[in-house]
């Protein structure tokens, strides 16, 4: 495996990759996404991408890791682990100041996000609530670590 971040991709790319990792996510999710200060990357192993994940910087020692999604044909073979701790490893570089708080948002529902989270060290704090533009509420878990 040798994976990578990568934000080299062209907009009509990764829109085209998200896409088919996020079924039914259309172009406004994206771009929602990016207007709120998140860096998407795109999980790429040996030039093939194989998933995202996000990044967010809210203070200089405040960040979250989010939106992590890996193609149903690449999971359970490692990658979102990987993943996360490359997302660490750049956090880590990027801190501006000693030590920093890095949260991973995770649905309540997604076990395997969950024991991802464990796996990289995150430890549970909380269960929140969003409500959706169509009154939908989803519940996510908010696991914490200290980097």
């Amino acid at each position: 495996m040798s994976l990578r971040l990568d934000t080299a991709y062209g907009w009509e790319d990764f829109v085209a990759l998200c896409l088919a990792v996020l079924k039914g996510v259309g172009r406004g999710w994206l771009e929602d996404r990016s207007n709120r200060g998140l860096t998407l990357y795109v999980i790429v192993d040996d030039n093939t991408p194989v998933g995202i994940v996000g990044v967010r910087e809210y203070k200089r020692w405040l960040y979250e890791i989010t939106d992590l999604f890996v193609r149903p044909s690449f999971r359970r073979r490692g990658y979102g682990t990987k993943a996360v701790e490359l997302a660490l490893d750049l956090i880590a570089s990027r801190k501006k100041t000693s030590k920093a708080i890095v949260y991973f948002t995770v649905v309540e529902n997604n076990e395997p996000a969950k024991r991802i989270a464990r796996k990289t060290g995150f430890t549970e704090r909380d269960v929140i609530e969003k409500y959706e533009d169509d009154g939908n509420v989803v519940r996510f878990v908010v696991f914490e670590r200290i980097v």
